[in-house]
């Protein structure tokens, strides 16, 4: 997102997450992603998950039991600005 200048779930080169995941050969059949923007803090991490927690939708991927895994990236320029991505997953068996 940093890179190509944009900030959202769809990717316009890459697609849905659900795309970009089939794309990257992780079979799965629940998926769910979180995304957050900041400029200016020095640790952004906090905020991200606070605000996450506070917004019904994001929390409900973080709790819902039928993802089993996650991972997450963080990216920073020089100017301070941050996205960090929250992905998760059920794999398919």
């Amino acid at each position: 997102m940093m890179e190509r200048g944009f900030f959202g779930h769809a990717d316009p080169q890459r697609g849905s997450l659900a795309s970009r995941l089939s794309r990257a050969g992780i079979r799965w059949n629940r998926c769910g992603e979180n995304i957050y923007r900041e400029s200016g803090m020095e640790e952004p991490a906090d905020d991200a998950v606070e605000g996450w927690m506070r917004s019904p939708p994001h929390r409900a991927s973080i709790l819902d039991p039928l993802f089993t895994q996650s991972g997450v990236g963080i990216a920073m320029n020089a100017d301070t600005e941050y996205f960090i991505t929250q992905i998760f997953i059920r794999p398919a068996k």
